[in-house]
């Protein structure tokens, strides 16, 4: 191989290289973060009630008459848009009962929060119930606006267990 076909080579190679990735556009992936409620949710109370309490199969309310107000915290792994938050709930017991909860968005000091509750009823059946929240539920169009940090808080009622918190974004892949 000449000299000047060993300079000429690799600078051909690096001119293509550098004009072929001038023409790729943004694109964006559809996110799903699955987070096991044993890690991310806590009493919103603290207490020494030890019938509440994180398990390998979710974060159980145990007993069996008493209600509990907890906290789930929505790991992201992008401050990109997030487009809906989920938490699903599952009777432990077989009876079906009303679960309320309310999720939250903003930044505190910076953008004011945003809140909405929604209601369920756990199902008697063994299958899981959920509540979803959408950019619409937070006057959002394709993602939850300041979606940065959302949480959701319930009254979890007695017997009842949370089996999943699940946070959806669009995560920016290209540029």
């Amino acid at each position: 191989m000449s000299i000047t076909s060993r300079f000429l080579l690799p600078t051909a190679v690096l001119a293509f290289s550098l004009a072929s990735s001038a023409t790729v556009d943004a694109a964006t992936r559809a996110l799903t973060t699955n987070q096991n409620p044993g890690a991310v949710c806590q009493l919103s109370i603290p207490t020494t009630d030890t019938q509440v309490r994180p398990k390998a199969t979710g974060f159980r309310n145990e007993s069996t008459t008493k209600s509990a107000f907890v906290l789930c915290g929505n790991v992201m792994p992008t401050n990109d848009g997030t487009t809906s938050i989920e938490i699903d709930f599952t009777s432990m017991d077989g009876v079906a009962r009303t679960i309320s909860c309310t999720g939250v968005n903003g930044f505190p000091g910076i953008f004011a929060p945003s809140y909405s509750t929604k209601t369920v009823s756990s199902t008697a059946n063994g299958t899981t119930a959920y509540l979803l929240w959408t950019p619409a539920d937070f006057s959002g169009e394709d993602e939850i606006p300041y979606g940065y940090a959302p949480s959701i808080t319930c009254t979890l009622p007695p017997q009842t267990a949370i089996a999943m918190v699940t946070n959806r974004s669009l995560l920016e892949i290209g540029n």
